[in-house]
């Protein structure tokens, strides 16, 4: 824990007794705004209750907790995330040492299982003891101060708003109000019960002027049909206002890392896409590392699923052995990989109930993926939970209308997606200690967002009883040890589908890498599902995917 007080957490001020009192009362309720998410977050948790709040958005939290290494694009939203919160702030950094666009954290930890018990009372004690400081400073770093000028610039003087952060005017940048265009959703509290998302539409109202000459001095009237004789009008002939939204890459209804761009015509979506550039990521830091190191390296990539990667460069470089028995998956081997599919389908149920608006079903997969990860689960239980959520009528309602995926498209697709609309292909078919253990892949022909939660619910019962199976036997993991050359390839079934590793390796040392991921092609949906929809529907398509950000954009070294 940093020792010197909070420069630019602190409110400005001497700590009086009143403060202080003030100070114990509000340092008993922390509030964590979670980046890049909550599925981050909880992945690294055992515990079944935190000891704390998840903000749905920076303003009412009085926390930043910053998870892992982030991109540049990333990190720049995490400032403008950190300005504003209000004051008294604690900034936390488990991982990274240092990132721009942040100021220096007022507590580090390493990243690892359990790291937010470790946190909470060095964050108490912050907030307890340094909610005031005479020397306190506003933090309006270079960045901030362009991108006000910017929105200035573009007008609309009536949201740019200044916080008031306990009498103080430091945070300048009202980001919830700036036109669409430049803002991103992060996690605004909804009206919409279905949705949990707020989305105060600034509209352009050119379009409700022009060729009016509006007198309002004379009182003269205008039609409907005069004003709106000039908007775009969509499929239904109602003439909207277009704007442009973001919503992400911090929001609680999505993946953490995941940006959505999208286009509204009134509440209806007239375009969407993933932006890919706030993740993108290159794959040259692998060029000449040595091969051995190549799993733990590539498990880096994935922070939701490093057992995944780091099997899947294993299985490459082992592919280079004569003998057979190396190619397939040993019983410690398969543990591991369906486990990382149970955790991760629980995780992203967690995430997807928010997108739902349901608390209840958000509240206990949150709890069953903490049980899990602790390893404190009762199967039986477990399954008692996910049959419970297939007879939730109202649930299977509003899931099975829309979300269709073209039969044109089905071709790029693997996991969830596209076993939900019959297709068989599972890469785990031809591996033989799956086949060992009477494994068969499972489909159904629920093509929506329905037959997509339905699909893993029963991967989720699959992959418990093939654990169950594999820890009766016995099988040795092979040691890793290579120093030749040659190009390798490699697949795997991840929890969102078929993962493909091709490398070269000369003389022990990695040369090129190409890695092909599930999550581009499901990206490549989103227009599809979403085109014609009302945003909350859209959402929920677009959450039903479970697109990875962290897998959309490799570059470099022969990635794609």
């Amino acid at each position: 824990m940093t020792e010197s007080v909070m420069k630019y957490g602190a409110r400005k001020g001497r700590m009086s007794w009143l403060r202080r009192w003030i100070a114990r009362a509000s340092a008993k309720n922390i509030c964590i705004f979670p980046v890049p998410g909550a599925d981050i977050l909880r992945y690294y948790q055992k515990n079944m209750q935190l000891n704390c709040t998840i903000a749905a958005n920076p303003r009412e939290a009085n926390v930043l907790l910053v998870m892992g290494e982030m991109t540049e694009a990333l990190a720049l939203n995490a400032g403008v995330a950190y300005q504003q919160i209000p004051r008294p702030r604690v900034l936390v950094f488990a991982g990274p040492v240092q990132l721009p666009y942040l100021p220096e954290p007022d507590v580090q930890i390493s990243l690892s299982n359990g790291f937010i018990d470790e946190a909470l009372p060095q964050i108490r004690q912050r907030l307890k003891n340094q909610a005031w400081s005479e020397n306190a400073e506003p933090w309006v770093p270079d960045f901030l101060s362009e991108m006000l000028e910017d929105s200035g610039n573009g007008g609309h003087d009536h949201h740019n708003h200044d916080h008031d952060n306990g009498g103080q005017k430091d945070d300048p940048h009202n980001h919830n109000g700036h036109n669409h265009s430049e803002h991103n959703h992060e996690g605004h509290e909804d009206h919409n019960s279905e949705t949990g998302h707020n989305h105060d539409h600034e509209h352009n109202h050119e379009g409700d002027h022009e060729g009016g000459g509006h007198d309002h001095g004379d009182m003269d009237f205008m039609s409907m049909v005069a004003m709106t004789k000039d908007l775009p009008r969509p499929k239904d002939g109602l003439p909207m206002n277009r704007s442009d939204v973001h919503f992400g890459p911090f929001h609680p209804g999505l993946p953490g890392g995941l940006s959505v761009f999208m286009e509204l015509d009134g509440d209806t979506v007239i375009e969407a896409n993933i932006e890919n550039d706030l993740t993108a990521r290159s794959l040259d830091d692998l060029m000449l590392l040595e091969a051995k190191q190549l799993p733990d390296t590539l498990a880096r990539f994935n922070p939701l699923m490093p057992e995944s990667y780091r099997l899947l460069a294993r299985k490459a470089l082992l592919n280079a052995s004569d003998d057979k028995s190396t190619t397939t998956f040993s019983s410690a081997e398969l543990i591991q990989l369906e486990s990382e599919r149970i955790g991760s389908h629980l995780n992203w149920l967690a995430t997807f109930a928010k997108t739902l608006g349901n608390e209840w079903l958000h509240q206990e997969s949150a709890r069953w993926h903490a049980a899990h990860r602790s390893e404190d689960m009762a199967p039986e239980k477990l399954l008692a939970f996910l049959e419970q959520i297939r007879t939730m009528p109202y649930l299977k309602t509003k899931l099975s209308v829309g979300g269709l995926i073209p039969d044109k498209l089905l071709h790029h697709l693997s996991g969830p997606a596209a076993k939900a609309t019959g297709k068989l292909e599972d890469a785990r078919s031809s591996n033989e200690q799956y086949l060992s253990l009477d494994w068969a892949p499972i489909t159904n022909t629920e093509n929506n967002a329905w037959g997509r939660l339905l699909m893993r619910l029963e991967e989720i019962e699959q992959s418990l009883e093939l654990i169950n199976k594999a820890r009766r036997q016995e099988s040795k993991t092979n040691d890793l040890s290579f120093s030749g050359s040659g190009e390798r390839t490699a697949k795997l079934e991840s929890p969102r589908g078929t993962l493909s590793l091709h490398i070269t390796v000369e003389n022990g040392k990695v040369t090129r890498v190409q890695i092909e991921t599930p999550s581009k092609p499901l990206a490549a949906l989103v227009p599809t599902l979403t085109e014609e929809e009302e945003l909350s529907d859209a959402l929920v398509q677009i959450a039903s995917l479970d697109i990875s950000p962290w897998e959309i954009e490799l570059k470099g070294a022969g990635g794609e």
